[in-house]
């Protein structure tokens, strides 16, 4: 049975050799698929454990209503940070701004794609946080 195989395989080599290829790119395709998804993961993960590292408290506003398209809680007032500054112990204290941010180049075109881009706000006092950067700390 096997010299029967051996004979039929040698009998088409084109077609043995084209099979072989394609499953040797086909396995090279899902393993790579399979390391670049768990390295943007780790990434991502790695990213998100360290944004608010340092940070002891967060002051958010309340949602009154829920809603599935508003997600951000609703703006403090700046007084607010300005007393919570004021609290003894506190180092560094600062609002941040989160939406949506287009970059437009000179023409008044949309710089970038349709993936959603994010704008976010420094807060003086801070260093800006860059991933995979080591003590390198987040913007709070």
């Amino acid at each position: 049975m096997i010299s029967a195989s051996l004979r039929g395989l040698w009998a088409r080599k084109l077609r043995t050799i084209l099979t072989a290829v394609a499953v040797v790119l086909g396995v090279a395709m899902v393993a790579g698929t399979l390391v670049m998804g768990d390295t943007v993961r780790k990434a991502f993960d790695r990213y998100y454990a360290s944004y608010d590292a340092g940070t002891t408290a967060v002051v958010k506003g309340k949602l009154a209503v829920t809603d599935s398209d508003q997600s951000v809680p609703p703006a403090i007032p700046a007084s607010l940070v300005q007393k919570i500054a004021a609290i003894p112990g506190v180092q560094l204290a600062g609002g941040r701004i989160e939406d949506t941010a287009q970059l437009i180049d000179r023409r008044g075109q949309v710089i970038g794609g349709d993936a959603p881009q994010f704008g976010y706000s420094i807060v003086s006092g801070s260093r800006p946080f860059i991933a995979g950067q080591k003590n390198a700390s987040p913007v709070p």
